[in-house]
């Protein structure tokens, strides 16, 4: 007897198949891989293309398990959950049910005169909505995750940035990535010996990254690392002299007085340092010197001065 899925729809209860040839940790679900699986839904995720559902699953034996389903149908969408799966069991084995949720397979069948596929996995936890709004340990923790799964063989690719829809939280407050329908296989060339991952570090030569996915995650996704200088007078200043206030002003425009430049240096210094200390700590950013811009709350800082 083969094993089925079956789910609540308008009139009445539909049933989808198991595919043996799509793999899946099935085994707590029907050990002997035949019976019905019974979903109850409790929620629908918004903001996707096809139906994805948040659901227990209830087994003969009454036992329940709390799923995530995803449902497709067409060919393109059809193949971008089996593309899903086919990461999950081909390339992410070996870190389902850590840091990517565990898969059990996929169901088909015909609702409605169409052909529908369901992927079924963990339910691991909720979407996170801003990353900029984590803690660092949690930003750290997400691109190292990222790191693994790309040492493992997977990129989510260039059809799909890493955006927050590809992170979970779960209920120990950790990040799970999950989200691989457009991934792709990946060789990645990403060195650790020239690139750690790490919060309030200053991002390292771009010709160290050699992962394209990797630097776009840690600089712009996640806001990683900390600002190597000011802009003022319309130009960079780097904080590897900010001690050397003879240096800083050296930079200012020639028409602009010493005393004044000076001084005008001293403030955006301070408030750049003053700002760096909030971000450290997950605080909004503070203006306070004329002349200077902030960007949003949690992202970096860039000053510039009103002369020059």
């Amino acid at each position: 007897m083969p094993l089925f899925l079956r789910l609540p729809v308008v009139d009445g209860i539909a049933e989808l198949e198991y595919d043996p040839s799509s793999g899946g940790n099935l085994g707590q679900f029907a050990p002997d891989g035949e019976g019905e699986l019974n979903i109850s839904i409790l929620n629908n995720f918004k903001r996707h293309t096809s139906p994805v559902l948040q659901c227990t699953l209830t087994n003969s034996v009454s036992q329940t398990f709390h799923v995530v389903c995803k449902f497709g149908t067409g060919q393109k969408r059809i193949d971008a959950i089996r593309n899903e799966c086919k990461i999950y069991e081909r390339k992410l084995q070996h870190l389902q049910g850590t840091i990517v949720p565990r898969c059990f397979g996929i169901f088909q069948g015909i609702i409605y005169g169409r052909l529908e596929v369901c992927l079924v996995t963990e339910y691991c936890g909720t979407v996170v909505k801003d990353l900029y709004k984590t803690d660092w340990e949690f930003r750290t923790d997400t691109i190292n995750a990222l790191v693994s799964v790309h040492q493992a063989g997977v990129r989510y690719g260039r059809r799909s940035l890493f955006r927050p829809n590809k992170v979970l939280v779960n209920s120990e407050g950790r990040p799970v990535l999950f989200n691989f329908d457009t991934a792709e296989e990946h060789t990645c060339e990403h060195d650790p010996s020239k690139v750690t991952f790490t919060a309030h570090a200053r991002c390292p030569p771009g010709e160290d990254f050699y992962c394209s996915e990797l630097f776009y995650a840690s600089d712009t996704a996640l806001d990683l690392w900390e600002l190597d200088s000011v802009i003022l007078w319309n130009r960079h200043i780097s904080r590897d002299i900010f001690h050397d206030m003879d240096a800083v002003i050296a930079q200012a425009p020639a028409s602009l007085p010493r005393v004044m430049a000076r001084e005008e240096a001293k403030a955006v210094i301070k408030e750049f340092l003053d700002n760096l200390e909030r971000r450290r700590r997950c605080e909004d950013i503070v203006r306070t010197v004329p002349g200077v811009i902030d960007l949003p709350p949690s992202r970096t800082v860039t000053y510039r001065s009103t002369r020059g």
